[in-house]
């Protein structure tokens, strides 16, 4: 991974509800592929060799785990992508920042594999009250 690359950032979810305080899959609901967030690489910090580096020009890294706990990498490849001012498609702004989350839903319309295949673009802070 150098300057420019984009990580694609996606997992497999299920809708979820809030019952009493208490979250919970929603009874029936259909497993979801979401694909919710991009980092375009602006700067590759290799935080195995110079982990006070880092910190002195990153000072807003201190608690990233890769700074934190630094101890629990013993690879030698212990690497933090910082994303780029704005994201940039062949050589092209955007007008969009470097790293983010998508902010529209829409079912694809393809099926790729045997299970219901969404993909959703947008990830929200939900809060399940009385927890």
């Amino acid at each position: 991974m150098g300057i420019d690359d984009v990580f694609l950032f996606f997992g497999w979810f299920r809708s979820v509800e809030c019952i009493n305080g208490s979250w919970r899959y929603v009874p029936g609901s259909v497993d979801m592929h979401v694909l919710f967030g991009w980092l375009q690489i602006g700067e590759v910090l290799s935080v195995s060799q110079q982990i006070q580096e880092v910190v002195t020009h990153y000072p807003w890294l201190l608690e990233h785990p890769h700074i934190s706990s630094a101890g629990r990498f013993r690879s030698t490849n212990n690497t933090i992508y910082v994303a780029s001012d704005s994201l940039r498609i062949g050589g092209r702004d955007t007008g969009r920042v470097g790293g983010g989350v998508f902010d529209r839903f829409r079912p694809s319309t393809g099926s790729y594999c045997n299970r219901p295949h969404t993909l959703v673009l947008a990830f929200t802070g939900l809060v399940c009250a009385g927890r």
